[in-house]
């Protein structure tokens, strides 16, 4: 039934703003079955509509200041990208797939460069991928950047 994942890839390249990734085998894999882990929660739907609506980057909004108080000790949640002074002395290293149409390049560019104002030792590489390239079929490329990076003192 090769049609079935040739149309399985061609509607997950239009939902998610032309990423290429091998979305129909992904779904064959154990982790996506239904009675395993599901593949979106409603909190996380509820995240994501959060994100969108404020356009930032932030932790979950617990909807009301009690709520936040108790989960982040103060009454909003925190925006990540005021949160990276804490990351000073920590190497952090992004990277970016050139074809992920769910995380697309330019919201990386926006970490990293939030980062470097920061003053964190960041770095940040672009590959040839779409988003589930990083973790359903790696390739050598990145296998090799990652093992260089381990292997810095």
């Amino acid at each position: 039934m090769p049609a079935v994942g040739d149309l399985v890839r061609g509607m997950a390249r239009l939902l998610l703003g032309g990423d290429r990734s091998a979305w129909d085998r992904a779904l064959l894999m154990p982790h996506y079955a239904a009675a395993g882990m599901p593949l979106l929660s409603s909190g996380q739907v509820m995240h994501f509509s959060q994100l969108y609506l404020t356009r930032r980057c932030q932790l979950f909004d617990h909807g009301s200041a009690a709520a936040n108080v108790a989960a982040y000790q103060q009454a909003t949640p925190p925006v990540l990208s005021e949160c990276y002074h804490s990351l000073r002395g920590v190497p952090v290293h992004l990277v970016a797939g050139l074809h992920d149409g769910v995380i697309p390049p330019v919201n990386i560019k926006a970490h990293h460069e939030a980062m470097k104002a920061a003053g964190v030792d960041v770095s940040y590489r672009e590959f040839d991928y779409g988003h589930m390239d990083f973790t359903f079929s790696a390739k050598e490329e990145l296998g090799y950047y990652i093992s260089s990076l381990l292997s810095r003192k």
